[in-house]
């Protein structure tokens, strides 16, 4: 039996609008089981700031806290919420004042302090969606059910606050018991990011811990995929923010991937493919803002998987602080042809080292760091697609 895992960022779950976009994507793709949602776009540098006034300005964190709550309980209310959930919502509101005066009274921020925290915003965010897919569903004349999973009940983790790391025996026994796969009429909509200690007190995977979530989740129910939707249509040769041609890859391995992660890539958590990896599950990065692309024979994203007979190449390129992480499958085998395009552009490199998968560029200080990745970026053609040296 087909199970899929659907993430969505915190973009893609931005407003009730942005949540319908996503909730169609899961309608029309079968064999979604469990949608993972981050906290609405924004909520959690929001939270941060909460936080951090409640140390020492109770009112203005107080204050805070109602405007980043009572956006939630619009959506909640134009979701339509039922009251149950809507009660559930106000004890919320109840629970991040305990803690801002718990802050207060501490006088320090712990980890152990700022999960609670952090956990507000993809709580929020799930009662609303779960009723969104829940209207999505019946508006569509499928009958599906659709529960809460409160992953603080399933994501069993460490005592590693701010960056917990999961006890997944503990978490493959939860969902056994919580989760029916057998049901193919049910869906399950739980928080991403979060999770709790065994006796009870809530931790995070750390910031964008969203996206391993899922990939725990996948892996607990050996998912057939794990899909990652987020506000770009897949896994680019360059960080299209930029502003220059780039291109969209279709295929990546997983080595490629990571790599990618580890340079300096945002559109990935690099922890995120070590659960999945392992059951081979292929993982599927796609655009949420175009549901009708997204979701076709011939959608746009990015998949990665296992490769066979995956030729040495060059895929894309990262940045992180001074160094610039050129990626790709066996491209220290390409090292001779890159450094000699790369030779005839004017910038200062100060060093190269190359793996299986990376080669690694030090750049001068002075250098703009986006400006040389423009220039690798067009000598080596990678807008039309991979590298091969060729």
């Amino acid at each position: 039996m087909k199970h899929i895992v659907s993430k969505f960022g915190g973009t893609s779950v931005a407003d009730i609008p942005a949540m319908k976009r996503c909730a169609e994507i899961i309608v029309s793709t079968p064999g979604v089981k469990i949608v993972v949602v981050s906290a609405t776009a924004k909520t959690t540098n929001g939270l941060e700031e909460f936080a951090s006034k409640s140390l020492n300005a109770g009112d203005e964190a107080l204050n805070l806290w109602e405007s980043i709550f009572s956006r939630h309980y619009e959506m909640a209310k134009e979701a339509g919420l039922s009251q149950d959930s809507l009660i559930v919502m106000k004890e919320l509101f109840s629970e991040g004042e305990s803690l801002s005066l718990r802050i207060n009274t501490a006088g320090q921020l712990s980890g152990e302090l700022m999960d609670p925290v952090y956990s507000l915003g993809e709580r929020m965010s799930a009662l609303i969606f779960r009723a969104v897919l829940e209207n999505t569903f019946r508006s569509n004349g499928q009958n599906k059910k659709v529960s809460y999973l409160n992953s603080r009940e399933v994501m069993w983790t460490d005592e590693s606050f701010l960056c917990a790391n999961p006890l997944k025996d503990s978490i493959y026994q939860a969902l056994s018991r919580q989760v029916n796969l057998e049901d193919e009429t049910q869906v399950y909509v739980a928080e991403g990011f979060i999770g709790s200690t065994l006796d009870g007190r809530t931790t995070t995977f750390g910031r964008e811990g969203s996206d391993f979530s899922a990939a725990l989740y996948a892996e607990a129910i050996r998912a057939s995929e794990l899909q990652i939707w987020t506000d770009v249509p897949g896994i680019a040769s360059a960080d299209p923010r930029l502003g220059f041609p780039i291109c969209w890859i279709p295929f990546l391995t997983f080595d490629e991937a990571e790599s990618l992660a580890l340079a300096g890539a945002k559109v990935l958590f690099p922890k995120t493919l070590s659960p999945v990896r392992s059951l081979s599950i292929p993982v599927f990065v796609g655009s949420s803002l175009d549901p009708k692309r997204s979701i076709g024979r011939e959608r746009l994203g990015s998949y990665i998987t296992h490769l066979e007979d995956c030729p040495s190449r060059l895929i894309a390129i990262a940045s992180d602080r001074n160094a610039i992480g050129l990626i790709g499958h066996n491209i220290a085998l390409l090292r001779d042809q890159i450094e000699a395009r790369i030779s005839k552009l004017d910038f200062e490199v100060r060093g190269v080292e190359a793996q299986s998968n990376s080669i690694r560029i030090v750049t001068g200080l002075s250098c703009d760091q986006n400006e040389v990745i423009r220039k690798i970026h067009d000598g080596l053609e990678l807008d039309k697609g991979p590298f091969s040296g060729i």
